[in-house]
């Protein structure tokens, strides 16, 4: 039995001496591959190969590389990419264009093969031909309405004066770092055209329907480096616009157009039937009245964001089938406090046109006793976006109380055009107090003669805005975190413009503050006179 066990015993250590483990201890590797040679060489000219090969310090790995290496002019998609010990090789199947100069930016495809660490901006330029190009293009994306950086966006710059950005690819392209930083190297003197998009499909065309981009008016005259220009992105469908179905039911036909419109009209002869937008300002819904001519000839003109327009010929006719019974629904937002009028304001959507308001329903309760109507005139109704904007000025002695408002509306207060009911709603408005509150000093100092001055929260909601005034007051501001941004409105119009693609006018411009620790957000506590904030553009 003795002998058993001793056995067992040397078996298991035995084993235990076979065991491989991975090493304790010992310094974290965080430095990064370094090149050792390449072949081509940089600035190689005449290169004939078909095949790249780079050798490193240490083993390394991809990571993404046909996501992460970017090579432009773009030679093609029959590439492959292989790493083997401490070399990446690089294959072109199909060879490269002849008297080409030719960029490899790795980004961070290119690791260390213990702890992840990319070579440090890994860059490879030759030529097939006796010249190698070395012109610049240096610049930045940002975001037209808020101060993030766009992430991860394609840069392709275009000689050909037939391109297309939504059917063509670029010649050459390069994707932003995480600064919104860009470069593309090598480029021969010439002109050309920039956009950034974000490539969310990966396909080199930009579709706007889903993807934001920015450009730069005009072409770029490359004569020199070029070194400092800023690209702004916008979210805007550009797509041009057409009629895309028309639906027809017993009770409403539906108008479906690709894109929303901003507004439309509607020309009919005889009768007139009510009309408005739909689900969205994508749809027109034609309601029928009882009793309807059947094929009712109608001319919608409707206008996009970009002031393009479209004239379609639409005939008018019940269905066979019913239409579903979508419920009627209201929406309140939140009731807005300007303590420098003593008005409060909100928006109430509903989703069908209303054919009667009963008006004597709706009430501010300020306790058990006392209540307070609204009037006709404070009770705006858009019949094109079925939107209610209530408005009301309250008493001095009302803002003063220290109870909070009810904001009340019975049952049946709205009757729809198919004549449902609207439900009972009510909303608590606080009025807050003086001593709750803080006051914001801003000085504006620049030659722009037509801009506006926005406080937002850090959600980039609007809380006040000032137009074209350079000592700014804003008072009775509740006490939370904010942004600054200023829209600069170029045109005159009375309004900031997003640009048009389509006539090479880029966004206008904006302008976010950031304090002097660099930062875009900044605190307002109670009772206190914040500032002047000196602002400069």
């Amino acid at each position: 039995m003795i002998r058993q066990w001793s056995c067992v015993i040397a078996f298991l250590v035995l084993c235990a001496c076979a065991r491989q483990t991975t090493p304790n201890g010992g310094p974290q590797d965080k430095e990064p591959p370094k090149l050792l040679r390449s072949t081509p060489d940089n600035n190689e000219r005449n290169f004939k190969g078909k095949t790249i090969e780079l050798t490193f310090d240490e083993a390394v790995k991809l990571k993404e590389p046909k996501e992460e290496i970017i090579i432009t002019p773009t030679p093609g998609k029959d590439i492959t990419f292989q790493a083997k010990q401490n070399r990446i090789t690089i294959e072109f199947k199909k060879g490269l264009n002849d008297s080409t100069t030719y960029s490899i930016a790795f980004r961070e495809a290119v690791q260390d093969l213990t702890e992840g660490n990319p070579a440090d901006n890994l860059r490879l330029a030759f030529s097939t031909g006796p010249v190698i190009d070395s012109l610049r293009i240096i610049g930045n994306v940002v975001d037209a309405l808020t101060e993030k950086i766009p992430q991860n966006i394609t840069v392709g710059i275009y000689q050909a004066d037939t391109f297309n950005i939504f059917k063509h690819t670029p010649a050459y392209f390069t994707k932003t770092d995480k600064q919104g930083r860009f470069i593309i190297s090598n480029l021969k003197a010439g002109l050309y055209k920039l956009y950034a998009f974000d490539d969310k499909n990966k396909n080199l065309k930009l579709e706007t329907k889903t993807e934001k981009f920015g450009f730069i008016p005009g072409k770029i005259d490359l004569q020199q480096n070029t070194d400092s220009l800023q690209v702004t992105m916008v979210n805007l469908d550009a797509r041009p616009i057409h009629l895309s179905n028309v639906r027809h039911t017993d009770k409403f036909s539906r108008v479906k157009f690709n894109k929303s419109l901003t507004h439309y009209s509607v020309t009919m002869a005889g009768q007139k039937i009510l009309n408005t937008f739909g689900d969205d300002q994508s749809e027109i819904k034609f309601y029928y009245p009882t009793p309807f001519t059947d094929s009712l000839a109608v001319t919608l003109h409707g206008v996009d964001s970009l002031d393009a327009t479209i004239d379609s010929l639409v005939y008018l006719k019940t269905g066979k089938s019913g239409a579903p019974a979508d419920p009627f629904k209201t929406d309140l937002k939140d009731f807005v406090f300007n303590t420098e009028t003593g008005t409060i304001s909100t928006l109430l959507t509903v989703t069908k046109p209303i054919q009667k308001i009963t008006l004597d329903s709706v009430f501010l309760r300020l306790d058990s006793l006392t209540v307070i109507p609204f009037t006709p005139d404070e009770f705006r109704y858009d019949t094109v976006i079925n939107q209610i904007q209530i408005t009301k000025k309250l008493d001095k002695t009302i803002v003063t109380t220290t109870t909070p408002i009810q904001f009340y509306m019975s049952a049946n207060t709205f009757i729809s055009i198919e004549s449902d009911s609207s439900k009972r709603i009510t909303k608590t408005i606080t009025i807050p107090k003086p001593e709750d509150t803080a006051t914001l000093l801003l000085e504006i100092q620049t030659n722009k003669t037509d801009f506006v001055v926005q406080l937002l929260t850090t959600d980039y909601k609007l809380v006040r805005s000032v137009r074209n005034a350079k000592k700014i007051v804003f008072k009775n501001i509740l006490p939370t975190e904010y942004k600054i941004r200023i829209l600069l409105d170029q045109n005159n119009n009375n309004t900031w413009d997003a640009g048009n693609i389509n006539k090479d006018i880029p966004p206008e411009k904006t302008i976010f503050y950031k304090n002097a620790d660099g930062k875009y957000q900044f605190p307002i506590r109670a009772n206190w006179e914040i500032g002047p904030y000196l602002i400069s553009f």
